[in-house]
């Protein structure tokens, strides 16, 4: 079955779950010319991350402030990048298929296969933002810290601090941000503000994850079903990450309170919240397309 097939058909079973309607638009795709690229700083970096909503939406603020990263989607993929060029800073996803972030950084300090100095300095990126969480980060030898959702003034203030004699300090102005129907389906305000009014981008982070989301949701019913609780463990992250990204926050909060069940081996009510978090991209996807900020039906 193609992904357009795959999409519709989980797109379907949700309006008949739920009895909720959709209204539908033509895909669009988003000319990346208009943004002026600054002058490219002589870095290499590897950007470690699975879901491809963050992926954009880093690549997106790297390379406005001069950086174009290679990207790894798991673990494994990073060691290969990491064995075949020689990188200044890694920013890391702590929880990624195959190989997690952690374990990625432990082989850093100790592998001498890899082409990477052990002393590179690796950034953690991750949802989970406890005092444990950052302590996790350091024990298993990461230098830095950025919680999610990604903001382009932290990827500043990283590279600010460990590469001070390359980065020009970047004025940023905020030009506002018009307020759409504020509550926790779709805080616009808050996607604006930390994509520093970025609308290009965020109406192709949108459209990425409407396509994405629905498929994860998917497989994430399908592992809920055969009761495998780390892959519902790492799906729901997955996903609390992405919509957070998106200011789907009650989406996000449905997501974060499945994979706190499946953190604790406790499925019990699962299916309840997931019912929940169907419900949700659902309202998501409504608002966002009624207030102009999707333009997308499905895959080529």
């Amino acid at each position: 079955m193609r992904r357009r097939e795959l999409y519709e058909t989980v797109v379907d079973a949700f309006i008949i779950e739920t009895g909720a309607t959709m209204d539908t638009e033509n895909e669009s795709n988003i000319s990346s010319g208009e943004n002026v690229t600054p002058e490219r700083l002589p870095l290499n970096i590897l950007l470690a991350e699975d879901s491809v909503v963050n992926q954009k939406v880093a690549l997106s603020m790297l390379r406005k402030l001069g950086c174009f990263p290679d990207v790894a989607a798991d673990g494994r993929e990073a060691l290969d990048a990491l064995r075949q060029k020689r990188y200044d800073l890694v920013f890391m996803d702590c929880q990624m298929p195959e190989i997690d972030g952690y374990e990625v950084t432990r082989r850093i300090r100790m592998d001498h296969t890899l082409l990477c100095s052990p002393d590179i300095p690796v950034v953690a990126m991750t949802a989970n933002v406890m005092k444990g969480d950052r302590e996790k980060c350091f024990e298993a030898g990461m230098n830095d810290f950025m919680a999610k959702p990604l903001k382009k003034s932290d990827f500043q203030s990283i590279l600010e601090r460990y590469f001070p004699d390359l980065f020009v300090l970047e004025s940023t102005v905020d030009d506002g941000a018009s307020g759409l129907l504020i509550d926790d389906v779709f805080l616009i305000d808050d996607v604006l503000f930390r994509l520093q009014n970025d609308r290009e981008i965020i109406l192709i982070i949108i459209d990425q994850f409407v396509v994405e989301v629905v498929l994860q949701i998917a497989e994430l019913q399908a592992a809920a079903a055969r009761h495998d609780i780390e892959n519902v463990r790492i799906l729901s992250h997955t996903i609390k990450g992405s919509a957070a990204t998106v200011g789907a926050q009650e989406m996000s909060r449905h997501a974060a309170q499945i994979e706190l069940g499946a953190k604790a081996g406790d499925l019990n009510g699962i299916d309840e919240i997931l019912r929940d978090l169907t419900t949700g991209y659902l309202r998501f996807k409504e608002r966002v397309t009624a207030t102009g900020w999707c333009e997308v039906d499905g895959l080529d």
